[in-house]
């Protein structure tokens, strides 16, 4: 017996993200697909329900100086921007066209004295 316990190792795995953004989601047809059949089932209506629930800004906040106030809601609407992000996966949109420069550089200004 050990007067001494072996340290246990902690393994980290790593985990890859995606770099895909949410207007390249709502471009597929597929992966919009996707999206509003698990949107569709109750129980990840109730999930977003919960999630409502939990805002920051439905909390109020006691107490705090003016900058804990806009610090709470910003936090608010943050949180209700990520909600509004994960229930737009659900909503197709084409994609918008690239907006081409077309202005051609101006000629220099002649100073007159």
């Amino acid at each position: 017996m050990s007067l001494f316990k072996r340290k246990s190792v902690t393994q980290i795995k790593v985990i890859h993200s995606t770099s895909m953004r949410l207007e390249q989601w709502k471009s597929s047809q597929e992966l919009v697909g996707y999206a509003q059949k698990l949107f569709s089932t109750p129980e990840f209506q109730t999930l977003l329900g919960v999630l409502r629930n939990e805002c920051p800004s439905n909390f109020g906040l006691s107490g705090g100086t003016h900058d804990d106030h806009i610090a709470h809601a910003y936090r608010g609407e943050g949180y209700n921007l990520a909600l509004n992000n994960l229930e737009s996966l659900a909503t197709i949109e084409k994609s918008k066209p690239q907006i081409e420069a077309t202005f051609s550089p101006e000629p220099p200004i002649q100073i007159v004295q």
